[in-house]
């Protein structure tokens, strides 16, 4: 195997790990009381480490998972760089405003292609 294999099967089997945690978090809070929103929010982050496990991992279901990963990057960076206006920080200037459209742009790009950049 080369190295990149290598580390692709390794980024694969962290996310799935991660993802699963979310998950063990989710039953947790969901066994112990707490509010009902908590676990649906932390079952609902674990699929975007799970969609980045398959599509390391999986060579037959790569495209699909990349692009689902794009959009949702997508989606997220504009809902923020939209709330940057909404609701502007001091912090947050031009010059994050462009780095928020930047992001979306390239996320964008990852959905519209369906792999990785090289």
């Amino acid at each position: 195997m080369t190295t990149r294999q290598n580390l692709t099967l390794l980024s694969g089997i962290a996310s799935a790990v991660f993802a699963a945690l979310l998950l063990l978090l989710a039953l947790f809070l969901a066994l112990t009381g707490s509010s009902v929103r908590q676990p649906i929010i932390f079952s609902v982050i674990a699929v975007f480490p799970l969609l980045i496990s398959i599509a390391c991992l999986s060579s037959k279901h790569r495209t699909p998972a990349i692009r689902m990963v794009g959009g949702i990057t997508a989606l997220a960076m504009a809902g923020i760089l939209l709330n940057s206006f909404v609701n502007p920080q001091p912090d947050v200037g031009r010059k994050g405003r462009a780095v928020y459209f930047a992001m979306c742009a390239g996320a964008a790009a990852i959905a519209v292609k369906g792999r990785w950049p090289s």
